[in-house]
């Protein structure tokens, strides 16, 4: 692909920017530090089993595969390994990061804003190399200020580091000519065991230069046979290890067949995309992307990047939203989005440029004003960020909840010993820092909870369940059936009595139940 030849002065001025932008990025990053994500909490609950040497189990005895982020479970693994959990502690303190929280935690936050820091150097370089230094430096100031992937880069979970993998492998293929190898096909791996849907990413990368050969050739057949070998590979473990082709969260998340349940996550995957679009450009931007597409040059250099969009809308599609901020499941696509979106830009200031209306050559000042839009463009998006901090009663799930659920499981943490079951819905702070037994209601980690949920969704018989003693505490939130003022409540053919009330955040409280020794139904 041709690549623009930059002066020594816009070069310079480029590495500037782009040093801006990381510093930018990186104090971005800082303002959550207040912040982290509940359903991150599962991952440093495996990590910590794992390392007292109990296996891959959140509950200890019970392998599970509760996860849908194994690399990045070994990824912050590696780091309490090393130490580096040990060292984020003290840093942590430093930068004013959550006092009392874990080595994992502040791990993850420290690698998170590595990563953060690389995905800005990466996409940027990706984008300066196919549009030119102007789209590049622009690229870089968006990524710093995006609200969405800096927040989801250091909570917690892996969406940074899926992002970087899918970046980097983006680059890669693209530095190839569009030609996969197994270099391409190794790095493709990674970001297929990084997260559930990272398989589908192999599809573009393979179809687009099987569509551009217009033959098959022997690199087709090395490719595949070394994707199939590496996934094979995986998968074996997967059924050694836990019993299973497909991981938990497939059967204990996606009822295919229950519209009670998968209408909402369709419905939200739709708006998840208005809103991806909407903080990205809008429709102006779409329809600047699809105007460019006119030109034969543009449209050889963005047709794998939208190959790319395309199998990250298809995962959206069919797995709908998971109700959580800023679009996340399309984060990961963002860098490609930006990289065509840009393009156009360049575009069309190119084309202005030879137009005989235009006195002024806007060649000349092509670099300042497509960083001068990128400015405006990234404002827009730190607003988000501005709102977030400002108002966070509206985001309850990601400040209120995660906090004060840590706050609740040391409190059960000091009065409970770690063989109490506690049955809960949601569990991943609560479960990590209490270090009590979990039976959470959506069958994540209980296997025959989750896989029962997807037989009936099918509408086929459950199967046996093991038998399990009813639980010994119950954490359910307020709801319309649910009345606070009752004492004793019936639940697993027991009798419970009402034993704390916390206040999870603004109209949202959440009560604890304690089986009442004895009685039964």
């Amino acid at each position: 692909m041709a690549r623009e030849c930059t002066s020594s002065g816009s070069g310079r001025w480029y590495i500037w920017l782009l040093v801006v932008a990381i510093l930018i990025g990186v104090s971005h990053t800082l303002l959550y530090r207040d912040c982290s994500v509940e359903d991150s909490y599962i991952a440093f609950k495996y990590i910590d089993n794992w390392y007292r040497g109990n296996g891959f189990t959140y509950n200890v005895g019970e392998p599970v595969e509760g996860y849908s982020n194994f690399l990045w479970l070994v990824f912050i693994g590696a780091g309490r390994v090393l130490k580096i959990s040990e060292a984020a502690r003290w840093l942590g303190g430093l930068v004013g990061w959550l006092p009392g929280e874990s080595g994992d935690v502040l791990c993850a936050r420290i690698l998170g804003t590595i990563i953060f820091a690389l995905i800005i150097l990466i996409g940027a370089t990706m984008v300066r190399r196919q549009f030119g230094t102007g789209a590049g430096a622009g690229a870089a100031l968006l990524l710093a200020l995006s609200f969405p992937l800096s927040f989801y880069s250091v909570t917690g979970l892996e969406t940074g580091f899926f992002t970087l993998l899918l970046t980097v492998t983006v680059f890669r293929y693209l530095d190839n000519r569009c030609r996969i190898d197994p270099m391409t096909v190794l790095l493709l791996h990674l970001v297929a065991v990084s997260r559930v849907e990272g398989v589908l990413y192999f599809f573009p990368f393979f179809g687009y230069d099987l569509f551009s050969a217009g033959k098959w050739h022997r690199r087709h057949t090395l490719s595949l046979a070394v994707f199939s070998v590496l996934g094979l590979g995986f998968i074996s473990w997967r059924w050694w290890y836990f019993g299973s082709v497909l991981p938990q969260v497939f059967f204990a998340r996606f009822p295919l067949n229950d519209p009670t349940v998968k209408l909402p996550w369709i419905l939200r995957g739709f708006d998840d995309m208005v809103l991806f679009i909407r903080s990205t450009g809008g429709i102006l931007g779409g329809l600047l992307i699809l105007c460019s597409l006119g030109s034969k040059m543009f449209r050889r250099r963005v047709g794998f990047l939208l190959w790319v969009i395309a199998a990250g809308l298809v995962f959206q599609k069919f797995a709908g939203g998971d109700f959580m901020l800023g679009a996340r499941y399309l984060i990961p696509v963002l860098p490609c989005y930006l990289a065509c979106l840009l393009g156009a830009v360049s575009r069309v200031v190119d084309r202005l440029s030879k137009d005989a209306m235009f006195t002024c050559p806007l060649g000349n000042v092509k670099l300042p004003l497509i960083v001068t839009l990128a400015v405006i463009w990234g404002i827009f998006q730190f607003s988000q960020t501005v709102e977030f901090l400002a108002y966070p009663m509206r985001y309850p799930n990601f400040l209120m909840h995660s906090r004060t659920l840590r706050t609740t499981a040391r409190w059960l943490k000091e009065r409970y010993d770690k063989n109490t079951v506690l049955s809960c819905w949601r569990f991943g702070a609560v479960g990590y820092v209490s270090g009590l037994k979990i039976r959470d209601l959506e069958g994540i980690v209980v296997r025959d909870t989750g896989r029962n949920r997807f037989r009936r969704a099918l509408g086929l018989e459950p199967g046996i369940e093991r038998e399990r003693p009813a639980p010994d505490l119950i954490l359910e939130p307020f709801s319309t059936d649910i009345h606070l003022e009752e004492k004793e409540v019936s639940r697993y053919d027991n009798r419970y009595r009402l034993i704390h009330l916390f206040p999870i955040a603004e109209g949202v409280t959440w009560r604890l139940l304690e089986i009442v020794p004895g009685e039964k139904q």
